[in-house]
């Protein structure tokens, strides 16, 4: 699997056809090429306000991905696995309750996680 990063598309011409083409010319291949793709993630570059720009990470599955690699372009990577896998460390059970401190991104999902994981 390959990510292809840098992927800018015009606010106002954001459609799923306009972002093929744009994978399309990036990476220098055809659309039968492709297997499938997932948008691994969207922003917005709104630096200059007179043209914003929703800007793609994208990861492909194609048909031969190592010609593609050979060609060693800035934005195109080969990437394994994105998936993340929480960890259980320790196998005694604990005598007080995990403490998390703050309640920002990284509290509530320290929350969330040990709450799926059947802390109290």
């Amino acid at each position: 699997m390959i990510r292809v990063r840098q992927i800018k598309i015009d606010i106002l011409k954001d459609t799923s056809d306009e972002l093929m083409n744009k994978i399309l010319k990036k990476v220098n291949i055809k659309k039968e090429d492709i297997l499938n793709y997932t948008i691994n993630k969207k922003s917005i570059d709104a630096r200059n306000k007179e043209k914003i720009y929703y800007v793609y990470e994208v990861d492909l599955n194609i048909k031969n991905e190592n010609i593609i690699l050979r060609q060693k372009k800035k934005d195109i990577i080969k990437i394994d696995s994105n998936t993340y896998e929480f960890k259980k460390i320790g196998k005694k059970n604990l005598k007080h309750r995990p403490i998390i401190v703050g309640s920002g991104p990284a509290g509530l999902f320290a929350a969330y996680m040990l709450a799926m994981y059947g802390y109290d």
